[in-house]
């Protein structure tokens, strides 16, 4: 028997960045950029960030910048193919400007690869919605291999396996939800159940049902 206090899984939103002006060529547009991101302006953004990669292509501030873009308007490999360039380029770089407090002071290849698991696990949501579990469960993977303690592909994961029967899996991925440092309110859950609620809340809901489940008997392994 499934959850039926609803499904907990979630999309949670792109971070995106604004740099220090004038330290490489680009940064003045890649700074406007940020202000149209912050808004949801979405062309503007993209123009300026075009702008930037014009005067400096493999400008790191502006590659990630145009993978938000691409990511918030529905081209999730334009977008992998910028996060997967910040990698390649590798800079030293730290976030001075951000619209996600805690990512100030961080190194932008991490918040590359978290936004290339954001990227994964919401491929992987659409998916699920869709029922097709085992094409979700691949993107899981990959979000988790970028960012092994993503807490949100965590929850969708163990909801796959929930959904499929492994209640034993799922229980583990629930538990490594709650154990994670990190606490991250969510943009869009399946069911208004959920709406408001924090990745931890659902997993500890999910686990609920799955002990509901087993003293009913229903619980498999």
């Amino acid at each position: 028997m499934t959850c039926r206090l609803g499904i907990a899984l979630a999309v949670l939103a792109t971070t995106a960045l604004g740099g220090c002006a004038a330290l490489r060529p680009g940064m003045s547009h890649v700074n406007a950029a940020f202000d149209h991101i912050s808004e949801q302006e979405w062309p503007e953004a993209e123009d300026d960030l075009a702008a930037a990669l014009e005067e400096d292509k493999r400008n790191p501030w502006a590659v990630l910048n145009m993978g938000v873009v691409y990511q918030e308007t529905d081209r999730p490999e334009q977008a992998r193919v910028m996060y997967k360039e910040v990698l390649e380029i590798d800079p030293g770089d730290r976030i001075q400007r951000t619209n996600v407090d805690e990512m100030k002071g961080r190194k932008l290849v991490t918040v590359a690869r978290e936004n290339l698991a954001r990227l994964e696990s919401n491929q992987a949501f659409e998916l699920i919605r869709a029922e097709r579990y085992d094409e979700a469960r691949r993107h899981l993977d990959l979000a988790l291999e970028r960012d092994p303690d993503n807490p949100l592909a965590l929850l969708n994961l163990g909801w796959v396996h929930q959904k499929q029967g492994n209640t034993e899996k799922a229980r583990e991925h629930y538990h490594r939800v709650l154990d994670h440092e990190r606490e991250i309110e969510v943009d869009f859950v399946l069911s208004e159940n959920f709406a408001g609620k924090t990745v931890k809340e659902m997993a500890r809901t999910n686990l609920e049902a799955l002990d509901g489940e087993a003293a009913k008997g229903g619980g498999g392994a």
